[in-house]
């Protein structure tokens, strides 16, 4: 997609499993090929979006 994704350590509260957790900001053009990327590396991957209010700073909105 050509965006800068950033990852942090996590592990799960229950499991106590290590996770990398991943962060995209996307428009909300991209978010079906988002998802089709997702469900084609990991089916079992869990996603979650969230509305921000606005992006600051490199962001190119691509519209």
């Amino acid at each position: 997609m050509g965006r800068g994704v950033t990852y942090w350590m996590g592990k799960g509260a229950y499991t106590e499993t290590d996770q990398e957790i991943l962060y995209v900001a996307i428009n909300k053009y991209e978010i079906q090929q988002l998802n089709k990327i997702v469900s084609s590396l990991d089916p079992k991957a869990f996603v979650t979006l969230a509305q921000g209010p606005m992006v600051h700073g490199g962001f190119e909105k691509r519209l």
